[in-house]
């Protein structure tokens, strides 16, 4: 049976705004969640929609069992139903799960609605079309929302809650992740201190090979290491023998890449090979290797054309750590408690 979006989820995120302490939900016998909430408590009984106990709270919001039913249900669909069945500890985890998202999304929606954050219909519409893509169509669109359980009004509504939060969280990010020219300083040194590397390279394929054929494959890049280092030219025979189309026709050639950017076996034999020198046989996921060091050098752009880069990814490492301790701030603030239950 398809179910209807809890209206009552959305009066309570509004009444955040409106009210200390909003009436904790409760359940409509008359309805899928009491019902599957009720074979829940059979084995659960603190889910029990009757008893319906206060599992969360804080200043501005209490959390009932009730309401995580109702989330729970709007979230799984179909698939909520079963829950009946699932063990002890794996519902405590769901349950607590559960209470920590709710908790940090109603403590940054009443953080966003204080600061007058605002997200237009158009916003909303605009972000809800892209979801048509990933399925060819809006019908098809609805029609995977339906097989699942899951009403369009949740999805729209779930789409508002997380524009208006991310928006105020970009606020908060923007306000306590300014980089300084000291960071910025630092991240440049740190960045010119790295170096990148080029080298020819050349590759003999080993992917769905069995252990006979890697052998041979293994002995013939033997001997292209043997010609290689007997003075032949390692661009030609790249061209002749490399097995990478990506380099074959520049004579297995990578320029000035960093670290991080290949495999690690492959990057491993470009940054501690010498230059000039031929690596022993490298094996990575794609077969064996041998490369020739070109050149390594320290990066040399000047700072101000690298300094937007740089910023940004400063303002990056900072983004997990602000959203963290803003949302620590507001649990300890406000006083939010996931209390003891099951």
């Amino acid at each position: 049976m398809r179910r209807t979006i809890p209206a009552i989820l959305f009066v309570s995120i509004f009444a955040l705004s409106c009210s200390e302490r909003p009436t904790p939900i409760t359940l409509e016998k008359d309805t899928s969640t009491y019902r599957v909430g009720k074979q829940i408590a059979e084995t659960h009984p603190y889910m029990d929609p009757d008893s319906n106990l206060i599992l969360a709270g804080s200043r501005r919001f209490q959390i009932s069992a009730g309401e995580v039913l109702s989330w729970m249900e709007s979230t799984m669909g179909n698939r909520f139903a079963s829950l009946a069945s699932i063990d002890s500890a794996q519902l405590r985890l769901l349950v607590h799960q559960t209470l920590t998202r709710l908790g940090e999304k109603k403590l940054l929606l009443d953080a966003a609605i204080r600061s007058r954050v605002q997200i237009s219909d158009a916003d909303v519409d605009s972000v809800y079309r892209l979801q048509f893509r990933q399925f060819g169509s809006e019908v098809a669109f609805k029609q995977r929302l339906e097989a699942e359980g899951i009403e369009p009004d949740f999805v729209r509504e779930d789409i508002r809650d997380n524009m208006i939060i991310s928006r105020h969280l970009e606020s908060e990010i923007n306000r306590r992740g300014k980089v300084t020219d000291s960071e910025i300083a630092e991240a440049y040194e740190a960045y010119r201190a790295d170096t990148v590397v080029t080298v020819r390279h050349i590759l003999l394929l080993t992917q769905d090979k069995n252990e006979n054929e890697k052998r041979a494959i293994r002995n013939r890049m033997e001997g292209l290491l043997k010609r290689a280092r007997a003075g032949e030219d390692f661009s030609e025979l790249a061209r002749a023998y490399t097995e990478d189309p990506g380099s074959k026709d520049n004579g297995g050639l990578y320029e000035n890449f960093p670290r991080g950017v290949m495999v690690k076996p492959f990057e491993n034999a470009a940054f501690s090979v010498p230059v000039g020198e031929i690596s022993d046989i490298v094996e990575t996921r794609y077969g064996y290797h041998i490369l020739k060091i070109v050149d390594r050098k320290q990066k040399d752009e000047p700072l101000e054309d690298i300094r937007s880069m740089l910023e940004e990814n400063l303002i990056g490492q900072k983004r997990d750590r602000i959203i963290r301790d803003y949302i620590k701030s507001l649990e300890v603030k406000n006083r939010f408690e996931i209390y003891p239950f099951g």
